[in-house]
């Protein structure tokens, strides 16, 4: 019977190795599963931060074709689509410091508009435009321009005030071409 007992003891040694291979096969499992599911969860973000949501624009080539000679024509339909800049002249203003010294801001802004159409209706009102850039511009702190906050809000206030004088007219955006703050 001692030689049964340790055939028993050898099969038992071999079950509880079993036991052990499958315990950490069983957590490779476990990871290798979470690890594909981090690198899906990573690779669709960034297709959707890179735009790839599906959906096609004009942007992404449709209504433009390439003919024989190298051209490339944008159809009627597509080229409504594009926005339409209009450059305004260098502003250059006083900041308030409240009295600290003189501050100047130097700004360059292209204005995007709906249409072509819109141009000659904007360079009409383009007093009442740079009044509204003026006033607003001039209101400000050093401290306001901290940061990209900071120019994103001035961004969106002047695109409000400004949509607001010229209506019915409307601004898309407001790009900044050059934004340049310099202490006297």
């Amino acid at each position: 019977m001692a030689e049964g007992d340790e055939d028993i003891d050898g099969e038992e040694g071999d079950i509880t190795e079993g036991l052990e291979a499958k315990k950490t096969s069983g957590k490779k499992i476990v990871i290798i599963v979470a690890a594909v599911i981090v690198l899906a969860l990573i690779g669709w973000g960034a297709m959707m931060f890179m735009g790839g949501d599906g959906e096609e624009t004009a942007g992404d080539g449709e209504g433009v074709e390439l003919s024989d000679d190298g051209e490339i024509a944008v159809s009627n339909e597509a080229a409504q689509n594009l926005p339409v800049y209009h450059q305004v002249k260098d502003m250059l203003v006083n900041l308030d410091t409240g009295g600290r010294g003189i501050i100047l801001l130097r700004v360059t802004v292209s204005l995007e508009l709906e249409s072509e159409e819109d141009r000659v209706n904007i360079e009409q009102l383009m007093p009442a435009i740079m009044n509204d850039f003026q006033v607003y511009l001039r209101s400000l702190r050093p401290d306001d321009l901290e940061g990209t906050k900071g120019l994103t809000r001035i961004q969106e206030e002047l695109l409000v005030r400004i949509n607001q004088s010229i209506t019915p007219f409307r601004i898309r955006r407001i790009l900044f071409e050059d934004f340049l703050i310099t202490p006297q």
